[in-house]
């Protein structure tokens, strides 16, 4: 499974809205297209410190997309957590350290 992050490679001012995602990839079984996946929780975190200390945010589902907002600092550097699980329980978890600058 991939985690994709959109929304997040541009500066900004204020809370950021991050949207997330998941699907399967390269497992050598056949039948894994034909399984209907979809998302069944999203957990998340940002951090403005490097990784030192993660902050838990509301992931929310909304017209078919997880969302999450994200309290950014006056400037620096944000860094996103996500775990994501789909029906089958099978989960990923992503960590991107820089996602994107605040200034």
């Amino acid at each position: 499974m991939v985690l994709r992050t959109f929304g997040a490679d541009h500066v900004v001012e204020s809370p950021t809205t991050i949207d997330l995602g998941m699907r399967r990839d390269g497992t050598g079984d056949s039948t894994i297209g034909r399984l209907p996946d979809s998302v069944k929780s999203v957990r998340a975190w940002y951090t403005t410190d490097s990784g030192s200390t993660w902050h838990a945010v509301t992931a929310k589902l909304s017209h078919g997309t997880w969302t999450t907002a994200v309290h950014n600092p006056a400037s620096g550097r944000v860094g996103l957590r996500s775990t994501v699980t789909d029906t089958h329980g099978d989960s990923s978890t992503t960590t991107v350290y820089n996602a994107y600058a605040v200034s």
